[in-house]
């Protein structure tokens, strides 16, 4: 779900700063189930379990997912509210329209991954 808006940032505020922050927080340091499992084991935790987790996240239309990008709480919130107000509309309309195709607003799901891990300490 992140490439979504990360992408749409790239495709609306053309500049370097836009390109930067999407690269840093589209930078994966454990990308598959051995490289987390690896890092834990490696802490000395032992049991160590990984699993993928298919994610469905649903919103009520466009304005409940653009809610999220309001908070100041995540590293996507942060950028927008670092944002102008005209560079906001722009991005909320591209994204708008990334996800609705135009049609009326309605409910839609977004689905990603997660990674999930447990371990014991010895």
């Amino acid at each position: 779900m992140p490439a979504l808006f990360w992408d749409a940032v790239t495709e609306t505020i053309d500049t370097e700063a836009a390109r930067e922050a999407a690269a840093k927080c589209m930078i994966v340091d454990y990308p598959d189930e051995a490289a987390l499992r690896y890092l834990w084991e490696d802490l000395g935790l032992t049991e160590v379990e990984t699993k993928t987790l298919d994610v469905e996240m649903e919103f009520a239309g466009f304005e409940d997912y653009w809610a999220s990008f309001l908070t100041d709480v995540t590293p996507t919130s942060s950028y927008v509210g670092r944002l102008s107000e005209d560079k906001k509309a722009v991005l909320r309309d591209h994204l708008r329209q990334k996800i609705t195709g135009g049609k009326p607003d309605r409910p839609f799901t977004l689905a990603t991954q997660a990674l999930s891990v447990r371990g014991k300490v010895p």
